[in-house]
């Protein structure tokens, strides 16, 4: 006879394996710090902010130079 076993890895078991290898606390606070990082938005790049050296390297011209005010 041929006994075979079939060992599932949900996410019960993966969850149980790290809690016992981690411990409950750092767990539950790696948890809560993933959920609370993730709400934050993310910083958007424009590409009028970048310098001209970034802008060249993904192949876009280089901004005219600012004009300064003149002040009387």
């Amino acid at each position: 006879m041929t006994q075979t076993n079939i060992v599932v890895f949900g996410p019960q078991l993966q969850i149980e394996t790290v809690i016992k290898r981690y411990g409950a606390w750092r767990v539950l606070t790696a948890a809560i710090l993933a959920l609370v990082q993730a709400r934050q938005p993310r910083p958007t790049t424009r590409a009028k902010d970048l310098p001209d050296y970034l802008r060249e390297d993904v192949g876009l011209p280089a901004l005219p130079p600012a004009r300064l005010r003149a002040y009387y």
